[in-house]
């Protein structure tokens, strides 16, 4: 029974082996192989955004410089509370990209730090309405900027912001950090750069995702600390005081001098900072924080027409009228004189929503902060966000620029008097009534006879 078994079952044996055989020698034959080479991707063309000390800018050599703790995080020197953090926001356009536009939120405590000044770089112009400011609340600063109109800016470094600190007290652990907010790949986050599309289309985002994060070290003051701060301060005090007398000397000069001779070698880092911090805010003006109120806007045809209040200030030069087709983001802007509070903007693509914010200029170039902004489609003024016709006593434009705010004549222009129709009425209607009373006249005389 065994034998037979066993004998019946050879060629299933000997079949099975030799599968098993080829199974084996296969995945040995896989297994051996070497990895096929994936093709190369063309290197990606980013940018980076990095944040250094403002000193650096100004003199290098002399300035302390933020440690790197890893190719993504930096870290101050150890700061105490009443010490300014100067630093700046800065891209790194290593390929020479067409930068169009920036947008930095970071993220901080604001029971650690207060926010004291945010400086927009001069090669993006045009700043996004509430974006160049702190948002104490929920702990960001919030940076947004451009270039005007199709210019783009290609240099390897480009500053995009100067923001400044104060540091009001120690956290726990001695150490906070400054992050970049909602970092995403395309155009929709918080944190981007973009630049021209390829197509000239567009614009793409090309920020590296590797954002990094500022570590800012905290510390309470010794006794020594707190002499030499003090020392500074009145160092500080006697070289501006000497300054200001000394003919041809601008303010920036002499807030750098000031800052030069408040920094003897036993004077801390933060003592020094926080000396230079109060000579820059004396030049700071308060232009920046007035604001051009009552924006209205209509449209008729292909034309859009502007009106505001004048701004009541002395330091006023002129306005600088902001537009475009996209909400926040103005790819044009038109410069007035100050005597000029209304606008009309002709040419324009119609059924194209467009939104206007204004800002008054001074004689430094300091601009105001930005208006309200209000939007119309073209060609229909019934769009309006903020409508002009709302002061029109007709009720429309008729043909006219309606920022004149005047009803059109309704006789012949350059006639005086009555008009030659109602003389008419009236000479007819004294006629007809002589008639009626010399026909009655008759009559009387006719029956007394």
């Amino acid at each position: 029974m065994t034998l037979t078994s066993v004998t019946c079952r050879p060629h299933r044996t000997f079949a099975a082996a030799a599968a098993l055989t080829v199974f084996w020698a296969n995945i040995g034959l896989t297994g051996a192989q070497e990895p096929q080479p994936q093709p190369q991707l063309p290197p990606q063309e980013t940018v980076r955004v990095k944040i250094r000390p403002h000193c650096e800018k100004l003199n290098p050599s002399e300035c302390a410089q933020y440690a790197v703790k890893d190719p993504v995080t930096v870290e101050t020197p150890v700061l105490v509370p009443g010490s300014i953090l100067d630093m700046d926001i800065l891209i790194e356009n290593q390929k020479f990209l067409p930068i169009r536009r920036a947008r930095a939120w970071l993220s901080y405590d604001p029971s650690i730090l207060e926010g004291k000044k945010v400086e927009i770089g001069r090669r993006f112009p045009v700043v996004t309405p509430g974006e160049a400011d702190f948002n104490t609340t929920q702990g960001f600063v919030q940076v947004g900027v451009s270039t005007e109109g199709a210019t783009d800016v290609k240099d390897p470094f480009i500053p995009v912001a100067r923001i400044q600190f104060l540091v009001k007290a120690v956290p726990e652990g001695g150490k906070t950090v400054i992050s970049y907010y909602d970092v995403l790949p395309g155009l929709q986050g918080h944190t981007l750069v973009t630049r021209t599309d390829p197509s000239g289309q567009g614009e793409q985002n090309v920020l590296h995702p590797g954002v990094g994060s500022l570590v800012i070290r905290i510390e309470a003051p010794t006794a020594q600390a707190s002499s030499a701060a003090a020392s500074t301060a009145a160092i500080s005090s006697a070289a501006a005081s000497q300054l200001a007398v000394l003919p041809g000397t601008t303010s920036t000069e002499a807030a750098s001098s000031v800052v030069s001779a408040a920094t003897p070698s036993s004077v801390t880092s933060a003592a020094a900072s926080s000396a230079a911090s109060t000579a820059i805010d004396l030049e700071r003006s308060s232009f920046v924080l007035l604001q051009v109120q009552n924006l209205r806007i209509t449209t008729e045809g292909s034309t859009v027409y502007l009106a505001w209040e004048p701004l009541p200030s002395s330091e006023l030069q002129g306005y600088n009228v902001y537009y475009g087709a996209e909400s926040g983001r103005y790819v044009q802007r038109r410069s007035l004189p100050k005597e000029s509070n209304t606008l009309a903007i002709r040419a324009l693509p119609l059924d194209t929503t467009y939104y206007v914010a204004v800002r008054a200029v001074n004689a430094q170039s300091e601009e105001s902060a930005f208006s309200q902004e209000v939007a119309v489609k073209v060609g229909n003024p019934a769009t309006s966000t903020s409508p002009l016709a709302q002061i029109i006593d007709d009720g429309g434009p008729q043909g006219r620029n309606p920022v004149d705010g005047q009803r059109p004549p309704t006789g012949t222009p350059g006639a005086t008097g009555l008009s030659s129709t109602l003389l008419l009425l009236i000479l007819a209607s004294a006629i007809i009534g002589t008639l009626f009373a010399f026909r009655r006249q008759l009559a009387v005389s006719a029956f007394h006879k």
